[in-house]
């Protein structure tokens, strides 16, 4: 009795539980196969209700031997086709939802292993992509830092410490300020302070640190400010790099600019530079003076634009034997200024890249005028001489004949 009760119950519960997901299961095509499952259900159901009325109901109205003959008709005549109809209808009602269920499963499942993994997918290239973000970072950059909403420091990376020859603690707390930054230009120090007021980026902003034997360390900071979601400024956070070298080569090539400038400047000889194409793109003053023409008029000229045509051509052929030789020419060439002629000893150049290709020709030009004339002067004296000494010659020897 208690057997049947509870089968009937969990039948009933069954049948509740698939009205409360009637729209379920409509949407998901699951009505006859709902179906088939309630009518097996049902049927159960009621074969075990008339079992239980049959049991406690019916020996209240009629004699124990009519029960019992009831009973026995029952489980011999119409339980086990009861139950042949409840297994028949909740089996075909399984099959249908299992049919209607497992490929959706399937596909389900295939879905969620693609994106499984897609996910994994993406993860590893977020790796991949936050890896390379690092490395790149930490190769264009020396050290990090970050400020808070106040502008004080409060972090340094190792590499700053390891730079500037100072703990990280020094700094952390202090504002811009407070770090005592010497050797910066007043105007760039109160337009830097002016960008971290109003919280705006900055880029390259340069500062000279002094390591603790005493050396200079010259330093170029990037910095970036950081708001929350409401925009509420939480700080700044940049990176430095250190500018040392850079900056000492900076100033070798300053101070080699320099002396070349000076040599260039104070050489006794017209020194020039031109391009291949033939245009003077510098000139010393003493280029300047032999030419009687300034700067502004030579430059970006060429030689036949300024000269007479004889010398252009005869200054042009001697660049064009300096390109295709590749090396040092040296020529004599005469200069008619209309008024006067100067005799130049020049000398030519190539000037090169990096790659050794012939960018530009240098000229050194040196003023042999009085030179020559004094050349031509000895070598007219030097004429006079031998024409006295076989003038004399001579009449020496007629007297001494008989």
């Amino acid at each position: 009795g208690l057997i049947g009760a509870a089968i009937v119950l969990a039948a009933l519960a069954v049948m509740v539980v698939f009205y409360r997901h009637r729209r379920a299961i409509r949407t998901l095509r699951l009505n006859v196969a709902v179906t088939w499952i309630v009518l097996g259900l049902s049927a159960m159901a009621l074969h075990y209700a008339g079992d239980l009325a049959i049991m406690f109901v019916l020996p209240a109205l009629t004699s124990p031997e009519v029960a019992m003959a009831a009973m026995t008709d029952l489980h011999l005549n119409w339980s086990w086709l009861a139950s042949l109809i409840a297994a028949a209808c909740i089996a075909f009602g399984l099959f249908g939802l299992l049919s209607r269920l497992l490929p959706g499963i399937s596909d389900s499942m295939t879905e969620i292993q693609a994106e499984l993994e897609a996910r994994r997918a993406a993860e590893a290239s977020l790796r991949i992509s936050e890896a390379r973000l690092r490395d790149i970072t930490e190769a264009s950059s020396d050290w990090f830092w970050e400020m808070d909403e106040n502008l004080r420091f409060s972090y340094f990376s190792e590499g700053y410490g390891d730079i500037v020859g100072l703990s990280q603690q020094t700094l952390l707390g202090t504002t811009r300020q407070e770090t005592d930054v010497p050797g910066v230009d007043p105007e760039i120090w109160e337009a830097h302070l002016a960008d971290l007021a109003a919280h705006r980026s900055f880029r390259d902003f340069h500062i000279t640190r002094a390591r603790p034997d005493g050396s200079p360390v010259y330093l170029s900071v990037n910095g970036k400010p950081i708001f929350d979601e409401a925009g509420n400024f939480l700080g700044y956070r940049g990176a430095g790099t250190d500018i040392t070298e850079r900056k000492r080569v900076e100033r070798r090539l300053i101070e080699s600019e320099s002396r070349l400038q000076s040599f260039i400047k104070n050489s006794p000889g017209a020194v020039s530079i031109k391009s291949v194409e033939g245009r003077y793109l510098l000139v010393n003053p003493v280029f300047e003076n032999i030419f009687v023409m300034t700067s502004d008029v030579i430059l970006g000229k060429r030689a036949e634009d300024l000269v007479s045509p004889s010398f252009a051509a005869s200054s042009e052929a001697h660049d064009r034997a300096v390109i295709d030789s590749g090396e040092v020419v040296e020529r004599e060439e005469s200069l008619d200024l209309g008024q006067r002629v100067l005799e130049l000893f020049s000398v030519k150049f190539p000037l090169r890249d990096d790659r050794g290709a012939i960018t530009a020709i240098g000229a050194i030009q040196i003023d042999i005028t009085e030179r020559k004339r004094a050349e031509k002067a000895l070598r007219h004296a030097h004429d006079e001489l031998e024409e006295r000494v076989e003038a004399r010659t001579a009449d020496g020897t007629a007297e001494q004949v008989p």
